[in-house]
């Protein structure tokens, strides 16, 4: 594997958690996947001047080890698959200090016209530099509850019933969010479902507190973004989320995003998530409160004001 980042963990990386929150590590992986990009000759430049752009539209991460400010991190991988239209990669972060793998991608990219977004045939030369880049997929970096099947969307009618709530506000995406051709800038392979929402959340976001005085909180493990399109200027995007799966110490969302006006998807994030004990800073069992309020799809953050 070559290694295409580095750098350190800095503050504003560092979540209500205390740690670098999981939306950094898309962030660090996205820029590794366009350094991978560049190497197989799909560079800035280049893409720019045959009115294209690349983008990652399949994204999967398995969260191994919490990092903290300050620490020094590499991103090492390679090519795991070839398609025409799309690449998929195989990437792993790494705590350059302990050496120890703070977590994994399977991030699937490729060549979009700049104007319409359709997708175009990736340069045979490209997929040439590509196939030199190959590397193992280790059983690490392999799903373990969000596999990487297609995915089908539902309709946004389907999605409005009682089984389903608005997490997040929806917004309106903005001049500062869109990029010089009017579509959602997602190079940073954001979350549609999270774009507004900072990475220090403590106002949203607080740890459940049970009576024996502990704040139980939830951490992701296991995330997976599909693009099935990409916003433009002006879209009004809302977002339906559902707890598809709670257990004693486990829950699986799925965050859907539509265009509120015409019903299109845009993605679906998923995120398997385990509770968390922010003093002892290890898993823990939900509080019964807690699991029962996100077995009934409620807002855990709530429960204990219901």
């Amino acid at each position: 594997m070559k290694t295409y980042y580095e750098g350190p963990v800095v503050e504003a990386e560092i979540d209500n958690l205390g740690h670098m929150n999981v939306r950094v590590y898309a962030r660090k992986a996205a820029q590794a996947t366009f350094n991978l990009a560049a190497a197989v000759g799909l560079t800035p430049g280049r893409v720019s001047a045959e009115g294209a752009v690349v983008q990652i539209m399949d994204g999967h991460i398995r969260f191994y080890r919490e990092q903290l400010e300050g620490a020094p991190l590499q991103i090492r991988g390679g090519v795991r698959w070839i398609g025409d239209e799309r690449i998929g990669i195989y990437l792993e972060m790494l705590n350059a200090d302990s050496g120890d793998v703070a977590a994994t991608f399977n991030n699937a990219f490729g060549l979009f016209d700049a104007e319409s977004r359709s997708p175009k045939r990736l340069p045979q030369e490209a997929l040439d530099a590509a196939r030199s880049l190959i590397v193992d997929w280790p059983e690490r970096g392999q799903p373990r509850s969000l596999p990487l099947d297609d995915v089908t969307p539902p309709t946004l009618a389907g999605m409005e019933d009682n089984t389903s709530f608005v997490r997040f506000d929806g917004y309106t995406v903005s001049p500062e969010e869109a990029d010089s051709h009017g579509y959602m800038d997602i190079s940073d392979a954001k979350s549609i479902a999270l774009a507004r929402l900072p990475i220090k959340f403590k106002a949203q976001h607080r740890g459940y507190q049970p009576e024996d005085g502990r704040r139980i909180a939830i951490a992701t493990i296991e995330s997976r973004q599909v693009m099935f399109s990409v916003p433009r200027l002006g879209d009004p995007v809302i977002t339906r989320t559902k707890h598809v799966d709670v257990g004693r110490k486990s829950v699986t969302f799925e965050h859907w995003s539509f265009n509120e006006t015409t019903g299109a998807p845009i993605s679906v994030l998923k995120q398997l998530g385990l509770g968390f004990d922010l003093e002892a800073r290890r898993t823990a069992e939900f509080p019964e409160a807690m699991r029962a309020s996100l077995a009934g799809n409620g807002r855990p953050d709530l429960a204990d004001d219901r």
